[in-house]
C-alpha cells in the first residue's frame, strides 16, 4: 500500500472518472528491442467534456481506484496508485526519496521506477521519457498511465467513440521449476521461455484455450527428450469444485512448437506418462502417439476403437513392448492393450482380482509397477483393506 506525505494541493484542470479492473499476472512478453508497444509512447488522448467518462481496461477487465479519480493532463490519462491494489504488480512507495518503483510478480520479469514531479521513469533499466510528470495531489499519487503499460510491456490504445483506454499484455503463467522457464501467455496460448539474464521471448502459437477465471491453476512441466527438443505439458484445472481437468502435451523442438495434443479428463487424476525409450508419448485421451527426436511420428495406436469405447478418455500410465497400460476415465480401470493381438482387457480381471478387493477413490487402485526383465511379466501393486501393498504378476 502507498502513503505519500502531503504537499502542496493543486486542482488539475479536469477530472473524470474512470472504472478499471485489473485482474491476472501483469508480465513482459517480448524481447528487448521488440516490444508490444514503444516505451513511453501513449496514444494520444483529446480533451472531452467536463462530464464525460473514461474507461480504462486491462486485458478487457475494469477495476476502480479507491482513492482519486483519474484525469487527462497534456492528453495523457494519468491514474491515482494510492492505495490501488494491482494484482500482479508490487508496487513500493519511498516517501524519503518520493519515488514509486513498481516490480512486475510474474515470474519476475521486469519493474519500474518513477519520482513525484518527474517525467523521467526508468522501466526495464532503461530510461524513458514521459510527456507529463507523476504528481501528488492530495495525498495520491498520480501516474501516467503509459508509465503502467511500458511496465507490464502492454500495448496502449485509445479509442475515441467510445472513450475508452485499454492496455493488452501477456498473462504469463506456469511457472516452477518443472517448467523448466516455459510460459504459456493465458490469453492468448502463445508459448514463452525464459531465457539467460531473466528475458523472456515468445517461441511458438499454439492451440491451447485455457479456461478464463482459472488462469492461475495452470501448471507446466518439462520434459527433456532430446538436446533440442523437449515435451512440455501444460494442465489446468477448472470447474466446481475443480472437477475438469485439461492436459496439452507440446512437442517443442529448437523453440518451435512441432506436434500438439489435449486430452479432457473430468473428476479424475490423470498420470499420462511423458517419455517410452526415449521418445515421446503424446495423448489426447483416445490416441496415443509415439514422436521420435526429430518431431515425427513412430507409431500411432487409438485405444478407443481397440476397446470399444470411443467416448471415454484414457490416461496411459505405462508402456512395452507390445502392450499399453492405460486407465479409463469413465471407470477409473486399468486396462491392457494387447498391440500384438489387438485386443483389451480389464487388469482387475487378469489378476483374478473380485471387485471388493478394489480399494481406490475413483478408481480401482492398481498400479503399474515395472515389468520383469528376465521374463517379461507386467508386475502391478494393489493395497489391501489394511493398507499393506501387495504385488501381483501377469505374464503376457
Amino acid at each position: 500500500m502507498i502513503q505519500l506525505q502531503k504537499v502542496k494541493r493543486c486542482k488539475p484542470d479536469k477530472r473524470i472518472i474512470v472504472v478499471l479492473a485489473l485482474l491476472g499476472c501483469m508480465a513482459m512478453g517480448l524481447n528487448d528491442g521488440e516490444p508490444a508497444y514503444a516505451a513511453g509512447v501513449a496514444a494520444p488522448v483529446k480533451q472531452g467534456q467536463e462530464t464525460a467518462s473514461i474507461h480504462v481496461y486491462f486485458n478487457g477487465n475494469i477495476m476502480s481506484f479507491p482513492k482519486g479519480e483519474p484525469f487527462i493532463n497534456k492528453g495523457q490519462v494519468m491514474i491515482p496508485t494510492t492505495d490501488a491494489a494491482l494484482p500482479g504488480i508490487v508496487t513500493d512507495y519511498d516517501p524519503k526519496t518520493r519515488t514509486l518503483s513498481l516490480t512486475n510478480g510474474t515470474a519476475s520479469l521486469g519493474s519500474g521506477r518513477i519520482k513525484v514531479n518527474s517525467n523521467i521513469g526508468f522501466v526495464h533499466n532503461k530510461k524513458v521519457i514521459y510527456t507529463v510528470s507523476a504528481s501528488n495531489i492530495r495525498g495520491t499519487l498520480y501516474v501516467p498511465l503509459a508509465f503502467i503499460s511500458d511496465v507490464v510491456r502492454g500495448k496502449l490504445e485509445w479509442k475515441k467513440d467510445e472513450r475508452m483506454a485499454s492496455i493488452t499484455f501477456p498473462q504469463l503463467v506456469g511457472e516452477s521449476e518443472e517448467s523448466k522457464g516455459y510460459l504459456l501467455d493465458a490469453s492468448s496460448g502463445v508459448l514463452y521461455r525464459k531465457v539467460d539474464g531473466g528475458r523472456i521471448r515468445a517461441l511458438s502459437p499454439t492451440n491451447i484455450k485455457l479456461v478464463e477465471g482459472y488462469y492461475g491453476l495452470t501448471t507446466i512441466i518439462s520434459t527433456k527428450v532430446t538436446e533440442d527438443a523437449d515435451l512440455v505439458t501444460i494442465q489446468q484445472a477448472y470447474g466446481e469444485p475443480m472437477i475438469n481437468d485439461d492436459f496439452y502435451t507440446l512437442f517443442v523442438q529448437k523453440g518451435k512448437v512441432i506436434r500438439q495434443a489435449k486430452a479432457h479428463y473430468w473428476s479424475f487424476n490423470a498420470n499420462n506418462i511423458k517419455l517410452y525409450n526415449g521418445k515421446a508419448v503424446m495423448n489426447d485421451g483416445q490416441t496415443v502417439r509415439l514422436i521420435d527426436s526429430d518431431g515425427s511420428v513412430k507409431e500411432t495406436w487409438n485405444m478407443g476403437k481397440l476397446s470399444g469405447r470411443l467416448k471415454d478418455s484414457f490416461a496411459v500410465e505405462g508402456m512395452g513392448e507390445g502392450f499399453i497400460l492405460a486407465r479409463s476415465n469413465d471407470e477409473g480401470f486399468l486396462m491392457l492393450f494387447n498391440l500384438k493381438t489387438h485386443q483389451s482387457f480389464l487388469v482387475y480381471e487378469l489378476l483374478q482380482l473380485a471387485p471388493e478387493q478394489l480399494t481406490g477413490f475413483r478408481e480401482d487402485g492398481i498400479k503399474f509397477i515395472g515389468q520383469n526383465k528376465n521374463d517379461g511379466e507386467l508386475r502391478f501393486e494393489l493395497s489391501d483393506s489394511e493398507g499393506q501393498p501387495q504385488t501381483f504378476n501377469y505374464a503376457l
